[in-house]
């Protein structure tokens, strides 16, 4: 099988990044380093580097493909920096210079396809970088592309977006009876129970699996198909949980619960979608490890909440989750 040059930049840098994971782990750049190293700094001091003083960046130069050492590569007496920054092509003379909507970025003035993922996205950005660096230095080290892959990784290639919830979308009642308050809360286990799928690992774990696999050159298509039914389970539990009649007094506790239960849905999902863009699927790590925090707190908000109005649930009971998460 033979591969375009767009599929083998892509796989070599899913490989960086896989390594960079391990090297830097999940916490973002910023909070793993306080003070740049001196590797940092000579990098930083390269990257940084605009040496015709046009706005542009070396590297983006390499990017747009202008003359790094010509202010106005088109000669049509505007700056590359400004010509980028209005919108205009700086390869190409005005007056019609001008980019369209759908094709303003660098990689489509050059001719080739629009990056329509965040690691194409990604692959673009390092080895623009990665170019920079190696004609300012003999060899670019691991180190050094590790560095560049942790940079990069503080921007947001693949935001991530989760469907909030707010007073307006749930059902209130004024009853906050004990019988109210027990019926409430075993619905909410029982929904967390029956949407639950019978699979064995956690999400990471799909994830991780799915990708070595991939990455040692198998299909690893069924491993992550598993997150299919995990999707379809976080669905199901919003979608009954927004059907109860919450008690008044628990109105916020709900609601954190349903911004908590999609914000894990919308990381799995793109999870999902990280097996062929491993970008969004650091990215999807973090949400989901953020996420799954916020869910462990609502339900333990849930529980003080009944405890405090002296509900408690025995073992055969729905309810009796939010005992089994402290």
């Amino acid at each position: 099988m033979r591969f375009s040059k767009k599929q083998l930049i892509v796989g070599i840098v899913t490989l960086l990044i896989i390594g960079a994971i391990a090297y830097l782990g999940f916490k973002k750049p910023s909070e793993k380093i306080s003070k740049l190293s001196p590797a940092e700094q000579r990098i930083a001091a390269i990257l940084e580097k605009d040496a015709d003083e046009d706005g542009l960046k070396d590297w983006e130069e390499v990017l747009w493909k202008t003359d790094s050492h010509n202010k106005d590569s088109d000669q049509d007496g505007t700056s590359d920096g400004e010509e980028v920054s209005l919108g205009r092509n700086p390869t190409k003379p005005a007056p019609d210079d001008f980019l369209s909507t759908d094709t303003g970025t660098a990689s489509t003035t050059t001719g080739s396809t629009a990056p329509k993922t965040a690691t194409e996205s990604f692959s673009r950005d390092f080895f623009a970088k990665y170019i920079t660096l190696k004609k300012n230095q003999e060899e670019v080290s691991e180190e050094d592309q590790n560095l560049i892959i942790a940079e990069l990784l503080s921007k947001e290639y693949a935001p991530i977006e989760k469907k909030t919830y707010d007073l307006s979308s749930i059902r209130i009642s004024a009853d906050s009876s004990k019988t109210a308050l027990r019926a409430y809360g075993n619905a909410i286990g029982k929904s967390f129970i029956d949407s639950t799928p019978q699979v064995v690992e956690n999400e990471l774990t799909l994830f991780e699996n799915a990708l070595n696999i991939k990455n040692e050159g198998g299909d690893g298509s069924a491993e992550i198909a598993k997150l299919d039914l995990i999707i379809a389970g976080y669905q199901k539990n919003i979608k009954d949980i927004l059907a109860l009649r919450t008690p008044r007094t628990a109105q916020d506790l709900h609601i954190a619960l349903l911004n908590a239960l999609s914000g894990v849905t919308v990381a799995i999902e793109s999870l999902r979608i990280g097996y062929d863009d491993p970008v969004r699927g650091l990215t999807a790590v973090q949400v989901y490890q953020t996420e799954v925090l916020a869910l462990s707190e609502a339900m333990t908000q849930l529980y003080a909440y009944f405890v405090r109005n002296g509900v408690t649930f025995t073992q055969d009971e729905g309810g009796y989750i939010f005992a089994s998460v402290i």
